[in-house]
C-alpha cells in the first residue's frame, strides 16, 4: 500500500517535468521568433530609411531641373525682350 502514494507522486512529478520541458521548449521556440521578427523590422526600417533618402535625392535633382529650366527660358524670353527694345 505504501508503494501506491510513492508511484502516484512520482508520476505527478514526470508530468510535471513534462511540461516544464514543454513550456520551456515553447518558451525557446517563441524567443527565435521575436527575433527573427525584430531583425525583420530593423531591416525594413533601414530599407524606408534608404527609400527615403532616394526619394528625396530624386525630388530634389527634379526640383532643381526644373527651376534650371524655368531660368533659362526666363533668360530667354528677357533676352527677346531686350532686343526688341533695342529695335525700337
Amino acid at each position: 500500500m505504501t508503494d501506491e502514494p510513492t508511484n502516484l507522486i512520482l508520476e505527478q512529478l514526470k508530468l510535471i517535468r513534462k511540461e516544464q520541458a514543454d513550456q520551456r521548449t515553447l518558451l525557446l521556440h517563441h524567443t527565435d521568433l521575436l527575433r527573427r521578427i525584430e531583425r525583420r523590422v530593423a531591416e525594413g526600417e533601414r530599407r524606408v530609411d534608404e527609400l527615403k533618402d532616394d526619394l528625396e535625392m530624386m525630388l530634389k535633382s527634379e526640383i532643381m531641373g526644373r527651376l534650371g529650366n524655368f531660368e533659362n527660358e526666363i533668360d530667354r524670353r528677357m533676352d527677346e525682350i531686350e532686343a526688341k527694345l533695342r529695335e525700337r
